[in-house]
């Protein structure tokens, strides 16, 4: 069962090696990472063609002119030839195992078309902050407060024949790429929660998820505006408030996901790893041979 992984790169020459790498050390030996440079202008390339020329079977180089990250996804989408697909932006990072875990799940259910788990939140450094669980999907909670809101792209396995039944990615979409995918990826699928993190995801100044300029930010809420207009009509409220009130099932929303995080232990989790941290000025996976 080949799995592929797609990633999107633009001038991140500092973390591609280590998501590169963090492919490679999976104990899983069917893989294919496809990177797609999206013209980057530092030393990208460079980086990923090392490890192209040193593991010619396993990382596959394309490059083309700038063109923006959905374009990339896509153009790796097109080429990817697994049985399972995954993608993973170029800071990011997989845990060990994760391939080999996910890969099971889909052998001993056939039916199955899709998994997806928890992830390590880390720092610029690449050093562990604390582990987010999330929560089990829940499609009228994904239509109220975005489906890239309840699942992280780096976490999230599926079928090929998923991607053969949706498509591409739409790109009309520069930032909410993912919210739209996986709101077509989803319906209907048959999914699988797995409580244990598959993935890391690092939160650093430069990343697309942490800051826009006042300009992309604009354009990003539009994106998340017309999907949720286009999200509400497809639900039988709809029928019941218009968009004028859909303040109220989203408030509602809002606050039964804080309160399934608390029961999930997602604050515990970073409140301890808060004061292990302050106290020991360490943190949990530097105790445990700096692994996460």
């Amino acid at each position: 069962m080949l799995i592929s992984v797609i990633t999107p790169n633009y001038n991140y020459e500092k973390y591609i090696g280590e998501t590169i790498q963090s492919v490679l050390d999976q104990d899983y030996e069917y893989i294919e990472h496809i990177i797609v440079d999206d013209g980057s202008t530092d030393k990208s390339v460079k980086v990923i063609q090392h490890y192209a020329d040193r593991y010619p079977d396993r990382v596959r180089l394309i490059r083309q002119n700038n063109s923006g990250q959905t374009k990339a996804l896509n153009t790796a989408l097109e080429s990817a030839r697994g049985d399972i697909i995954c993608w993973i932006n170029s800071d990011d990072t997989f845990c060990p195992g994760a391939f080999k875990k996910a890969a099971s799940f889909f052998k001993e259910d056939e039916s199955l078309d899709i998994v997806y788990g928890d992830y390590n939140v880390m720092d610029s450094q690449g050093r562990y902050r604390y582990r987010f669980k999330e929560l089990k999907f829940n499609r009228f909670m994904a239509s109220m407060i975005g489906f890239g809101v309840v699942l992280a792209s780096n976490s999230i396995f599926w079928r090929r024949r998923c991607t053969e039944k949706v498509g591409l990615f739409d790109e009309s979409f520069n930032f909410c790429m993912d919210d739209e995918y996986f709101s077509r990826l989803t319906r209907n699928a048959k999914m699988k929660k797995v409580n244990i993190a598959l993935a890391n995801w690092r939160c650093h100044p430069q990343a697309k998820t942490v800051v826009f300029h006042s300009e992309n930010t604009l354009k990003c809420e539009e994106e998340r505006q017309r999907l949720f207009r286009k999200y509400y009509a497809e639900l039988p409220i709809s029928r019941v408030l218009s968009t004028q009130y859909i303040g109220i099932p989203r408030t509602y929303v809002r606050g039964k996901m804080i309160l399934l995080k608390i029961i999930n232990g997602n604050y515990l989790l970073r409140l301890k790893d808060k004061i292990i941290y302050h106290q020991n000025k360490t943190l949990p996976e530097e105790r445990n041979n700096n692994k996460i």
